[in-house]
């Protein structure tokens, strides 16, 4: 296992040996928040960039993370981007590193960035060192992923577990074992959180510990301590844990699910709206255990200490550690291209739509119609869910929320780009001079809405999405022209009828044919 730093290449072979008829067998991996630039084909995801890599096959997926003038580095994470599988555990931390952070933040360790590039994460085990950097957030189902069907009033299921480090504690069996993050007296870590979840917002904190965030998605911040922070679905902070000014001893790791997902108290594990009681405070935590604690685990009771929500983390204040200002003309609807997106969900059908239409994938991925001449010929599928962009244009996008019917705040994730967030959900503020760039942001609830602008100079079919399964997801064909020039390996040309081909023996084997 290499050390991968900024500007490396990296060329990662993915072989398919699932073979449960239980779970979906085809998968593909997304690299989430690696911008791929000049190898749109390697972002993974099916319907978009790609078909499904079958079982008993395997694709290399090959990049290098340099940029003109800013090579990417920082925290990311990698899932499945087929349906809904990640949520079954195929997802895990990606780290790449860049050894001047530690000189720009005064840190001593970073185990996460100079130990491991990948850390597998699943409900069985947990491949790091004990007491590296890395925190892990989600959430995990009683049932697979594939036992779930959009259909007629068929809402996504509550997750029956949180986790952080892959492990969780249900009340019903309360000797499961929780995750132990050790650390050393009189030292500072940059503690690398990534929230991996498939459907639940936490809110994380440390008892007895400010968190000095450093980092949002991949992009350095300038210093800011909060007592806890909002982590939306695929967003990923640092921050500084200073074990200097803290007394040694064990403390409880939080992550409290986001209440306004669900229309009762997710907090109240005994009274009447105790519909998911193991989502009480005593079953989402994780232990911070210092090498001289004298307590293996903390004496407070973990339903108690909840942070005051007042020193949460305002993401409308952060700040990038190099302020630059928002692309184009600053002024709300003053960019080159100005878009809104407007999401409902019908639950007769089951579905999201978004400006009137709803996602669902074609047989032949939008990257391969663009490179068969479809992009310039006409429409590219789905019809009303490809937007075209011209090059170097500035787009700004208005992202409405959503009901909490619909299981809103919704996070949205921009494949191929980090953006400029010039207003969040929870702020009326616009702020075109120096906003925080990142790739996923929450749109908020109903009478909310972010805004984001980003530029249009990485060919590919990038996308906004979410609950892509359930049809969430808007992609926009960027400089449809050199997309068209792009060199995807053989391999990745072969996928489509390799899955062609594995649908027909399956419907065979079951008497459909």
């Amino acid at each position: 296992m290499r050390d991968m730093g900024q500007g490396d290449r990296f060329e990662i072979t993915v072989s398919n040996e699932l073979t449960s008829d239980k779970m979906y067998r085809p998968t593909s991996i997304h690299w989430h928040g690696i911008h791929m630039r000049h190898s749109a084909w390697a972002d993974g995801a099916v319907d978009i960039t790609q078909c499904p890599i079958v079982p008993a096959n395997q694709f290399t997926y090959a990049w290098d993370t340099s940029e003109k003038g800013s090579p990417q580095a920082g925290t990311f994470w990698y899932h499945s981007h087929f349906a809904s599988q990640y949520c079954d555990g195929l997802r895990g931390a990606l780290i790449i590193r860049d050894e001047k952070d530690k000189d720009v933040y005064g840190y001593d360790v970073d185990n996460g960035a100079s130990s491991v590039l990948f850390c597998l994460i699943t409900n069985a085990n947990r491949w790091c060192s004990l007491d590296d950097t890395i925190i892990t957030l989600g959430d995990w189902f009683h049932f697979y992923s594939s036992e779930f069907k959009p259909g007629p009033f068929n809402a996504p299921r509550f997750p029956d577990t949180s986790l952080i480090n892959g492990k969780g504690r249900h009340p019903y069996s309360p000797i499961s074992e929780i995750a132990v993050v050790t650390v050393q007296p009189g030292k500072r870590y940059r503690m690398r959180v990534i929230q991996m979840a498939c459907y639940t917002n936490f809110e994380y904190s440390i008892d007895g510990h400010s968190l000095t965030v450093i980092e949002a998605d991949g992009v350095l911040t300038k210093p800011y301590e909060a007592e806890s922070i909002y982590v939306y679905a695929g967003q990923r902070y640092s921050h500084i844990l200073d074990t200097r000014k803290a007394k040694p001893d064990a403390y409880w790791i939080r992550s409290q699910p986001e209440r306004l997902q669900y229309k009762y108290d997710v907090r109240d594990s005994t009274g009447a709206n105790a519909t998911v009681p193991y989502w009480g405070n005593s079953t989402n935590v994780a232990v911070l255990r210092y090498t001289t604690s004298p307590s293996l685990y903390p004496l407070i009771p973990s339903d108690i200490n909840v942070p005051i929500r007042s020193l949460a983390l305002v993401e409308a204040d952060l700040r990038p550690l190099h302020d630059e200002p928002a692309p184009g003309v600053a002024g709300l609807g003053k960019a080159d291209i100005n878009l809104e997106f407007n999401s409902v969900v019908n639950m007769e059908k089951g579905r999201f739509y978004v400006n009137n239409a709803t996602f669902e994938g074609s047989d032949v991925p939008v990257m391969l119609q663009i490179m068969s001449g479809m992009g310039t010929a006409g429409e590219l599928l789905p019809l009303g869910s490809v937007i075209k962009l011209p090059r170097g244009k500035v787009v700004e996008v208005r992202i409405r929320g959503t009901t909490r019917l619909s299981g809103g705040p919704h996070p949205w994730h921009l494949h191929g780009h980090d953006f400029s967030v010039i207003k969040t959900a929870q702020s009326s503020v616009l702020n075109y001079e120096n906003p925080i760039r990142r790739d996923t942001v929450s749109s908020g609830l109903e009478n909310q809405e972010a805004i984001i602008r980003f530029t249009t100079d990485n060919p590919g079919p990038c996308h906004l999405d979410w609950h892509l399964v359930m049809g969430m997801a808007v992609v926009m064909a960027e400089d449809i022209s050199t997309i068209q020039t792009q060199n995807p390996p053989k391999e990745w040309r072969e996928l489509c009828k390799k899955y062609d081909d594995w649908e027909v023996s399956i419907a065979k084997e079951v008497g459909e044919l």
